[in-house]
């Protein structure tokens, strides 16, 4: 078979095709004498793949330009539509030049504005990928600029700044003067605009315009830098962190929360620390990671780029000691910031272990120990231990870790205080207590999948209830029934508009059924989701099928959540993917599969959060008085740095079931998108429900 010539040269566009082992594939079929990294995302994934390549910073087009052929481009798009679409705009922007685009994401050769139909012969009989001959159809303008292929609530930036969410599938800014301005498909993000009206005289036609993320994968951390040297200052352009990188580059001062996220996931690779200032406005465009050395800092009543340029113009232009630089600064900033990453496991320091506590107790924890012989206590912490109310707050990981980090959780023996445990988890207000220990509190901060984390644990000696608890009438008059039994009692009070939370702690302080005994925390919460769902597939199997497919989506905390719902009666399946690097992934990615009928078998291997999700589903149909086949996928990012209960997915469903809905022709079309929207396919293969509504009628389609 014939070769490429020596001369030939690939150019490679975007982190993707060297994530999914593309590039080193197409390297290893073709032979090009040269390979062009055009691009900053993908320069750090080319990187971190350790294959032998070039890189230019301009965009593949300028690349394209600068050479002679024989010279063609490979990518692989988000899916097909954006490959294609992608390969559309370069190839306009070569003039009368054609181009030669190999698209990974659908397996496709296109030889557009008749390119060299030669090569592009050639490249199609070596991948074996479809020839496909297509003529460009994107029209530029100086002053107007199209961002296609966009999804409607995805981050949409320009040169690396955030300037709003997209809310069409095409997003059109417009140049009035030397100030770039939304002209339509766009909610604006006026500090974006504001920042990009700092950088006057952007080129709208040449800017670097992207919408979702900029990369899925998280960064392999396997670099050092120098512990002395220079710090570079990075002002709300990340993408120009390579161009402007000294040699000796102890560290990076990133100003803005996007900046500093990007910033921080190239600067892992390399092992290069950053000292991050940032305003808590993140929208998510890489996945977090920073390397050792590194800070945060939140400013707590000012703005970012204030506070960003004021710490810039003390950046010494000599050598220094990143260490001791930081130090140094941190003291100068001292009450004017937060400092959100290297205090993540630290919250102890906050308090000293104590012997005693007066304030309030929110709840009550069981432990599952030694069952039935389980230790329990109080929670005490003079704050909400509520995870609604923490949303609505808009609390962080790191504000709910420093919550929970100062919680105590008291172990006293459940026959001597069973009345003030089940006074504190009756009680629909939070009541105060006087609590003694035997000795100070110890601090061990422990985290799983299904309860929240817990910082202090200490003996109960003696404990008081100061005051009266506040029932409602319905738990009173439920708890009171001995001779209702508990799913019987859990239905009750979901139907009198009792929320989850309150019937877990309820259960778990031994208050429901006829055969009352306290029972786990991590058990009573699956226990009450599971419960609670089962009854409503009941319900919900007596309703109408919903009247067409559509996908729904929501995150919360990197918890990134998909749910298609297909007409039908009622079938469920979770899919859930950790990604490499995450919590409870390592080098490879983790994907877990569990479903269905009206019927459950055994316990989920996912977990309790298959039965959360199942809850928000369950909701959701009850609520709209439909049933459906019910297709949950929850994508995990290195965003989720500690796991902090099933509450999150919970939380995280019920979000994307109230939000506003996508309507989809097909299950194939619904498919395309979530994958489009979780940034990976690779998850549809262990589906076994999506298989078979696409071979079966059902009797709703024959009727």
């Amino acid at each position: 078979m014939k070769s490429l010539p020596e001369s030939a040269v690939m150019i490679v566009h975007g982190p993707e095709i060297f994530d999914s082992g593309e590039a080193a594939w197409l390297m290893d079929v073709l032979s090009p004498g040269r390979v062009i990294v055009a691009g900053v995302m993908a320069r750090t994934a080319a990187e971190e793949s350790g294959l032998k390549v070039e890189f230019n910073a301009q965009p593949p087009s300028r690349v394209f330009l600068e050479l002679s052929d024989p010279v063609f481009l490979a990518n692989r798009g988000k899916n097909a539509k954006t490959g294609e679409l992608f390969g559309n705009i370069v190839a306009s922007r070569l003039g009368d030049r054609g181009l030669v685009h190999i698209e990974c994401s659908s397996r496709t050769l296109y030889c557009w504005n008749s390119g060299n139909e030669e090569l592009a012969g050639l490249l199609a009989q070596l991948t074996g990928y479809t020839k496909k001959s297509q003529k460009s159809t994107i029209l530029r303008t100086e002053r107007v600029r199209e961002i296609r292929g966009c999804i409607p609530g995805e981050a949409v930036y320009v040169n690396g700044t955030v300037i709003g969410q997209a809310t069409a599938e095409v997003v059109v800014l417009k140049s009035t003067g030397d100030r770039i301005e939304p002209f339509s498909g766009l909610e604006p993000k006026p500090h974006g605009f504001e920042k990009l009206a700092l950088n006057r005289g952007i080129d709208i036609s040449n800017a670097w315009c992207k919408s979702g993320p900029i990369r899925s994968a998280a960064p392999h951390k396997n670099g050092k830098a120098p512990s002395t040297g220079r710090v570079l200052v990075i002002d709300h352009c990340g993408h120009e962190i390579y161009k402007r990188m000294p040699e000796d580059c102890c560290g990076v001062l990133a100003i803005g929360d996007d900046t500093t996220s990007v910033c921080g996931h190239i600067c892992a690779h390399k092992g290069i620390p950053v000292f991050g200032i940032v305003d808590g406005d993140r929208d998510t465009i890489v996945p977090s990671a920073f390397a050792r050395g590194s800070v945060v800092l939140e400013v707590l009543f000012e703005r970012d780029d204030d506070v960003g340029r004021e710490i810039a113009a003390k950046v010494p232009d000599i050598q220094v000691i990143w260490d001791d630089w930081v130090q140094e600064i941190l003291k100068y900033l001292k009450g004017r910031v937060r400092v959100v990453i290297v205090s993540r496991f630290h919250e102890q320091l906050i308090i000293k272990p104590a012997s005693s506590y007066q304030g309030i107790s929110p709840s009550v924890f069981m432990g599952s120990f030694n069952y039935p012989d389980v230790h329990g206590g109080p929670l005490l912490i003079n704050d909400s231990d509520n995870p609604p109310e923490w949303l609505a707050h808009n609390l962080g990981i790191e504000d709910i870790v420093s919550i929970r980090a100062r919680t105590i959780r008291g172990r006293s023996a459940l026959h001597a205080d069973t009345g003030n445990l089940q006074e504190i988890a009756l009680s629909s207000v939070p009541l105060d207590v006087d609590v003694s220990f035997d000795k100070p509190v110890t601090f061990n901060l422990n985290f799983d999948g299904t309860i929240a984390p817990v910082g202090f644990t200490g003996s109960v000696k003696k404990m008081d209830i100061l005051g009266n608890a506040r029932v409602e009438r319905v738990v009173d008059r439920i708890t009171a029934d001995t001779d209702m039994v508990a799913t019987d009692a859990c239905i009750a009070l979901r139907e009198s508009a009792i929320d989850v939370y309150r019937i877990s702690n309820l259960m778990t302080a031994g208050l429901l059924g006829k055969r009352r005994k306290f029972v786990p925390t991590r058990w009573a919460i699956t226990a009450v989701d599971d419960t609670l769902s089962t009854q409503l597939k009941k319900e919900i199997a007596r309703y109408p099928p919903v009247d067409e497919i559509r996908l729904f989506t929501g995150e919360i905390f990197g918890n990134r959540i998909v749910c298609i719902l297909v007409p039908g009666d009622w079938k469920y399946e979770m899919i859930e993917i950790w990604g490499r690097h995450t919590l409870w992934a390592g080098e490879e990615e983790v994907i877990v599969q569990d479903r269905e009928g009206m019927r459950k078998k055994g316990y989920s291997p996912i977990s309790g959060a298959y039965y959360s999700a199942r809850l928000a589903a369950c909701e959701y149909l009850k609520n709209i008085g439909r049933s459906a086949r019910v297709i949950f996928i929850r994508s995990i990012s290195c965003e989720y740095w500690v796991p902090l209960g099933t509450w999150v997915i919970r939380e995280a469903a019920r979000k994307a079931m109230n939000a506003p809905s996508t309507p989809c022709p097909s299950i194939d079309a619904a498919v395309t998108q979530a994958a489009h929207i979780l940034g990976s396919d690779r998850w549809v293969k262990h589906s076994t429900l999506i298989p078979e509504l696409k071979t079966q009628r059902t009797l709703f389609q024959i009727l």
